[in-house]
C-alpha cells in the first residue's frame, strides 16, 4: 500500500495560507468584540443646560414622567421673585410647561411644595419649627392648594401622632390620590421594615414590607411612585389604584441589581431613584460625596460631586475673595457649567428619575441636566 508524500512547498503554502487566515478574519473580529465589548461598558450621559438667566434654588417634585420641577428665583432677585418652573424633558432639549409664583420659598397661600400633583394642584405641608414641638409629627399641616384659584383644602390626618414615629424632621416619604389620600411609607428605627399608613381624615396602617435595602422613587405606568427594594432584590410599589403595595414586575431585574450591588449597607433607609434600566444612590467615599449609577448590565459608575464653591472646575483652589463673590452671586456657575464635561458634577447636584427608562442628575449649581440613558 502506497503512502502519500506531502511536499514541503505545499505544507509551507498551506501554513502561510492558515497563518493569513487568522490575521485577516479572526484578528478583526476579536477586536471589534474588544470595542463594542468597551462601548457596552459606557453609560449615555447628556448634558442639557438648564434656562438660563436663573439662579435654581431646589428640586420640588412632579407626578408627571418625563418632567421635573425646580424652585428658581431671576439673577438678582429676592425671595420675593420666586417660581416654581415645571420642565418637560426631550431628547436633548427642556420645555418650559408651567410657571408658579412662590414668594418666601413658599406656593402662593403658604405652604412648601411637596407634590405636584398636577397642572392646577400642588400638596403643600407647612412646618412648625418652634422648640415647644418635641415631636416631629405634631410639626406638619398638610393641604392641596389649587393654583389658579388659591383655595387651599385642609387634608392634615387627625392622628399622625398615633403612627410609628418618624425618623425625618420633614416627615416620611408621601404620595397622595384622590381615592385613597395621603400615604405615608414610614420607616422604623432599627429594623428594615417600612410601614403604610394611608386615608383621608384620618390614617391607618394598611401595610407593611420586611427586609427592606431602602424607599426610591421611580415611574410606573408612567406616574411617579414610591418604590421598595427589599435585600432579596424585590421591586415593590406603591399602586395608585389599589391603594396597597405591591410587586412591580417591570422595575424587578434592576432591583435584584442594586440588591446584589449594595448587599446590607449600613445607612438606612437608603434613598434612591429608580428606572427599569438604571438605579442611582448617593454615598459617602472616605471625604468624598459620590452618586453611584447601576446600570442593568453593566459595571456600575460613580460620580464624584465637587465642592465648587472652594475649587474651580480645572482642581485649582479658589481665593476667599472668589468665595465670597460666588456665596453672594451664583451666576458664573452657569457659565462654567456649560464648558464642562457630562461627568463633571457639582455638590449641589440631586439624582431624579426621568421616566421609566431614564434617569438624570439635575445639577442645580452648574445649571443643567445630566441625562442617563442606554446605549
Amino acid at each position: 500500500m502506497s503512502k502519500r508524500v506531502m511536499h514541503k512547498p505545499l505544507v509551507a503554502r498551506l501554513r502561510l495560507s492558515v497563518l493569513l487566515l487568522l490575521i485577516s478574519v479572526v484578528l478583526p473580529l476579536s477586536c471589534a468584540c474588544q470595542q463594542a465589548s468597551g462601548k457596552e461598558d459606557a453609560l449615555v450621559l447628556n448634558a442639557i443646560p438648564l434656562p438660563t438667566g436663573l439662579t435654581y434654588v431646589s428640586r420640588e417634585i412632579t407626578m408627571e414622567a418625563g418632567t421635573f420641577s425646580v424652585l428658581v428665583r431671576p439673577y438678582g432677585g429676592s425671595r420675593a421673585d420666586e417660581q416654581i418652573l415645571v420642565l418637560s424633558v426631550g431628547e436633548d432639549s427642556l420645555d418650559t410647561l408651567l410657571a408658579l409664583s412662590a414668594p418666601s420659598g413658599k406656593v402662593a397661600g403658604g405652604g412648601l411644595p411637596e407634590l405636584m400633583l398636577d397642572g392646577k394642584r400642588i400638596l403643600v405641608k407647612e412646618v412648625d419649627w418652634s422648640p415647644k414641638v418635641a415631636d416631629f409629627r405634631e410639626r406638619l399641616q398638610y393641604d392641596i392648594l389649587d393654583v389658579e384659584s388659591g383655595e387651599k383644602l385642609r387634608v392634615t390626618p387627625d392622628n399622625l401622632t398615633e403612627t410609628d414615629l418618624w425618623l425625618c424632621k420633614g416627615g416620611p416619604p408621601c404620595l397622595w390620590s384622590d381615592r385613597h389620600g395621603l400615604a405615608m411609607l414610614i420607616p422604623e428605627k432599627k429594623v428594615r421594615t417600612v410601614h403604610l399608613w394611608q386615608g383621608t381624615d384620618s390614617l391607618t396602617e394598611v401595610g407593611a414590607v420586611e427586609g427592606v435595602l431602602g424607599i426610591g422613587q421611580g415611574f410606573v405606568d408612567g406616574r411617579l411612585t414610591a418604590i421598595l427594594v427589599t435585600l432579596d432584590g424585590n421591586a415593590i410599589a406603591y399602586d395608585y389604584r389599589l391603594g396597597q403595595l405591591s410587586k412591580a414586575p417591570s422595575l424587578a431585574p434592576i432591583a435584584r441589581r442594586l440588591a446584589e450591588t449594595l448587599g446590607q449597607p449600613e445607612k438606612w433607609p437608603l434613598s434612591f431613584a429608580l428606572s427599569k434600566d438604571f438605579a442611582g444612590y448617593k454615598e459617602s467615599v472616605g471625604k468624598k460625596n459620590m452618586f453611584t449609577i447601576v446600570p442593568l448590565h453593566r459595571p456600575a459608575r460613580s460620580f464624584e460631586r465637587v465642592d465648587t464653591f472652594q475649587r474651580r472646575p480645572d482642581g485649582t483652589q479658589r481665593s476667599q475673595k472668589e468665595v465670597d463673590a460666588l456665596v453672594e452671586d451664583r451666576t458664573p456657575f452657569a457659565e462654567e457649567g456649560s464648558g464642562l464635561p457630562a461627568d463633571v458634577i457639582s455638590w449641589g447636584s440631586v439624582l431624579i428619575p426621568i421616566d421609566g427608562e431614564r434617569l438624570g442628575i439635575l445639577d442645580l449649581v452648574y445649571c443643567r441636566l445630566i441625562l442617563i440613558e442606554d446605549n
